[in-house]
């Protein structure tokens, strides 16, 4: 049995709480105040701490912190009915054992309790930054669909150490913005963000980018120049598309990672650096080093933190969220001063259509969507994607055709509709993109090479 500390301004939720601890068979103890539960901490004692996010007088962050203080090792456990990500973060960043989101289940409560019972017995400590507070990035990490709240948690968490962290997901889906929420959450956020789109650079020039020159190193080398590393000296650097590398410029990757030392290309000097690396990729890590494209001693150094981004498609319930703000921001860029507003009709066509480009294509079209709404209201006619397309198998966009030809091809129909459908699939991705194949690569999720050969197979 734990002796269980519940901490919240609101008395209804401190008896609904208390009710659901003795149903754990523990012993439950009330603090209506930061202040009284550090108080009642001090005095009596407690196992394990349930406490609210905000609160008058002190917040739950700045609790946490004077309980860490003198009970580093006492679990937190945040119940509160705070939205975004920025709470989720910021809690796990400064040592919070859990968080839940109201209103919350029994069998949660359980769950959260168990963790921290088992936690305790093992006498696990971690050492959290809090000298430092974030500002407050100029986009955010929206959403707060259940499939979200994982993924704050792991941000906080990978915030507070130093370890490498690897983001996957498919194109769209924010990676980097998950990268940025890193840094502007980790004791390094003082320092530089420096990110760098491996899949854009041919591979001279990646290399020259990341580890910087010498003058006179190579043709057009006419004065040295300092690389992406040494620019990101004591803070972040994010690797977009690191599947994209080379196999020579992951051996150097490598070494980075294991002896944090480099040289400029063209010179002898070796260079130290203090830099985090954080990668991303929209390609399976796994198949990569199965098939030779990537090495494997480089994704275990880099996958020691792995946060997968789920495409929007799986959280269709962050999306009117999601447009709202996406809207606001077109809106500035645009230099409207009225605030655009969704029709209930366009919200559904939003709603039901799959998205394979994301929350970038959500962007796109609502931008497109804004141009063509003189008034600011977008309704159904402003949108260019029809309700339930974008890749569904009823939609009729890639097999209204092949479903008529299916009764006359009798046996074969396997060998007789895939390639129909990958012709139809790789000339909607060219469409898409306005024909840049390197767009439309990440957006099939291919390398240039292959969606090259395909375009020559079917004489697109």
């Amino acid at each position: 049995m734990a002796k269980i500390l519940i901490v919240d301004d609101e008395s209804s939720i401190r008896l609904l709480l208390r009710e659901m601890v003795a149903i754990l068979g523990h012993e439950a103890a009330e603090a209506e105040s930061g202040q009284e539960a550090l108080r009642m901490i001090a005095n009596a004692g407690a196992d394990i701490v349930l406490m609210d996010f905000r609160m008058p007088g002190m917040n739950g962050i700045e609790a946490l912190k004077r309980i860490h203080k003198s009970k580093a090792l006492l679990p937190v456990i945040f119940v509160t009915g705070e939205d975004g990500a920025s709470t989720a973060i910021e809690a796990m960043r400064f040592g919070a054992h859990d968080f839940l989101k109201k209103p919350v289940s029994c069998d949660a409560v359980r769950k959260v309790i168990e963790s921290a019972i088992e936690t305790l017995r093992h006498q696990v400590r971690v050492e959290f930054k809090t000298s430092m507070e974030s500002a407050e990035p100029k986009e955010k990490i929206i959403g707060r669909s259940p499939q979200m709240l994982p993924i704050y948690k792991l941000i906080g968490q990978a915030a507070a150490s130093n370890a490498t962290v690897l983001i996957t997901g498919e194109s769209g889906t924010g990676k980097e913005l998950v990268a940025r929420a890193v840094h502007q959450h980790s004791g390094r956020s003082g320092c530089p963000f420096v990110a760098v789109n491996c899949a854009a650079l041919l591979e001279n020039l990646l290399e020259s980018t990341l580890f910087g020159h010498e003058k006179g190193s190579f043709t057009g080398a006419h004065q040295r120049h300092i690389g992406k590393f040494e620019q990101a000296a004591g803070g972040t650097i994010f690797l977009d598309e690191v599947s994209e590398m080379s196999v020579a410029l992951q051996a150097k990757l490598l070494r980075i990672l294991q002896e944090k030392t480099f040289e400029r290309v063209g010179a002898e000097e070796t260079l130290t650096c203090d830099v985090r690396v954080v990668a991303a990729t929209n390609r399976n890590l796994d198949e990569e080093v199965e098939n030779g494209g990537f090495r494997q001693d480089l994704y275990y150094r880099l996958n020691v933190v792995q946060i997968r981004m789920p495409p929007l498609r799986e959280r269709r319930e962050d999306i009117p969220l999601l447009a709202e703000y996406l809207l606001e921001q077109v809106a500035g860029e645009l230099g409207r001063s009225e605030i655009p507003v969704l029709s209930p009709d366009a919200l559904q066509v939003l709603l039901r259509n799959n998205w394979p480009g994301n929350i970038r294509e959500l962007r796109n079209e609502l931008a497109r969507a804004l141009v063509t709404a003189p008034s600011g209201v977008i309704l159904r006619e402003h949108l260019s994607v029809e309700p339930g397309t974008s890749g569904q198998a009823d939609d009729g966009t890639f097999w209204a055709c092949s479903k008529e030809q299916l009764d006359e091809i009798g046996e074969g129909i396997y060998d007789a509709m895939i390639p129909d459908f990958e012709r139809r699939l790789i000339q909607y991705a060219l469409d898409r993109t306005g024909e840049n194949q390197v767009q439309a690569s990440k957006l099939l999720g291919i390398s240039r090479t292959k969606l090259r050969d395909r375009m020559a197979q079917f004489d697109l």
